[in-house]
């Protein structure tokens, strides 16, 4: 029983625990107020969803920075079953109170989790009101105390993975990292490797590194659902030394066991905005997407409320 509660806590964290850099930017200028969240009503109460959020912050303050990965975890807590939706940072949204516009992953550095939960939630008619912060560093010790994790790579992503292991080599010290093969369809990243694939942004865009992130994702929950109990006690300490969240340690464990109860293979993994469904804009340098926030919302809604009626929207 003990080991299976561990194994419940430890596989949610693992799906929470992808964390991509970001520089960070100021303090925050536009705090939530009153702890408004602007949760929206009516929602199925069997649906939890929980903003996971990846700074590049090296401090013990996770909170700020921009959060240059959002993950929507929505779990159904009736069915077990699972739904994984990466939000594109560079949405053109209005955060706060006074109209300002910006992309979606400027809230965090304005206003930390609260305020960008409670701009996801304007946006998109949701109810999110616990989040998941992971840095920089997280993803590397992780990876490495699960001894690795099996990636199917696309050509030229060995060289992609390592340029950006040797650009970064002295943030790993005196360990000797053995580059991935250049021919490579498959290999088993260690921590460093794994973050740098996750970070690759150079051979296509943002969209291409979400579904990298994505399957990293997924191969560290593989992972993690074998685990044995030291690697798991291991596992817990390191997650919790580079994780801030708002929720208990028993919220935790309840809805990872849900998420065992599923089944890792059939967690459903999504993007958003896809190719075709935004309007880019680069005007003053800055890239914009522009989606359709009734369309937005009607498909985010049919992944995480598929019996809903939107006639009500």
């Amino acid at each position: 029983m003990i080991r299976k509660m561990m194994n419940a806590a430890l596989a949610l964290l693992a799906i929470v625990a992808l964390a991509l850099p970001c520089a960070a930017l100021a303090d925050y200028s536009m705090p939530v107020a009153d702890g408004d969240l602007s949760v929206y009503p009516g929602l199925d109460e069997n649906v939890k969803n929980i903003l996971l959020i990846g700074t590049d912050t090296r401090e013990k303050d996770l909170a700020s920075g921009r959060a240059d990965t959002m993950m929507i975890c929505s779990i159904n807590q009736k069915t077990g079953i699972v739904h994984i939706t990466s939000l594109a940072r560079d949405t053109w949204v209005t955060i706060g109170d006074n109209g300002h516009k910006n992309k979606l992953n400027a809230a965090h550095s304005f206003g930390g989790p609260n305020l960008l939960m409670q701009t996801i939630n304007r946006t998109y008619h949701l109810n999110i009101e616990h989040y998941v912060t992971v840095n920089f560093y997280g993803i590397c010790d992780i990876v490495d105390i699960l001894g690795g994790v099996t990636i199917q790579l696309e050509e030229n992503e060995p060289w992609a993975i390592n340029s950006s292991v040797e650009e970064s080599y002295a943030d790993y010290g005196d360990t000797r990292i053995t580059p991935v093969p250049a021919d490579a369809t498959e290999a088993k990243l260690c921590g460093a490797q794994a973050l740098a694939y996750a970070r690759i942004r150079k051979l296509d865009n943002d969209f291409g590194r979400q579904n990298r992130q994505r399957k990293l994702l997924m191969a560290m929950a593989s992972e993690v659902a074998n685990c044995s109990i030291p690697q798991m006690i291991s596992l817990a300490t390191t997650c919790f030394d580079h994780v801030a969240t708002n929720m208990s340690l028993m919220d935790i464990i309840s809805l990872g066991t849900k998420v065992l109860a599923s089944g890792v293979s059939d967690i459903q993994m999504h993007a958003f905005p896809e190719e075709g469904e935004y309007r880019y804009d680069s005007a003053n340098g800055v890239s914009k997407l522009f989606i359709d926030e009734a369309y937005a919302i009607e498909k985010l809604h049919g992944y995480m409320y598929p019996d809903k009626d939107f006639t009500e929207n």
